[in-house]
């Protein structure tokens, strides 16, 4: 996945397991960690929240089954998310 933002351009990972009403996981991206705490999944709309070291950060994302694109908020900060979807097999 890659974050933009005017002063920022990282790449990173997210990685989520679970399923509807537990789903959690991690964002690392540069020097950045968050852990998801919460997703909410709607057709092919994803909003994704997550705690950081300085608060709360929220990803709203819409794709398909190998694409994700959207913005993300932390504060006062924002830019855009891209991502590739990759899904792990079901053990």
């Amino acid at each position: 996945m890659t974050l933009s933002s005017e002063s920022l351009v990282s790449e990173g990972t997210m990685s989520i397991e679970g399923g509807p009403g537990a789903y959690r996981g991690s964002l690392v991206a540069g020097s950045m960690t968050a852990r998801i705490i919460g997703v909410e999944v709607d057709a092919n709309l994803m909003h994704v929240t997550a705690t950081v070291e300085s608060g709360r950060l929220v990803l709203r994302l819409a794709g398909d089954e190998s694409f994700l694109a959207g913005n993300w908020v932390m504060g006062t900060r924002r830019g855009t998310v891209v991502a590739t979807r990759l899904r792990l097999p079901e053990t």
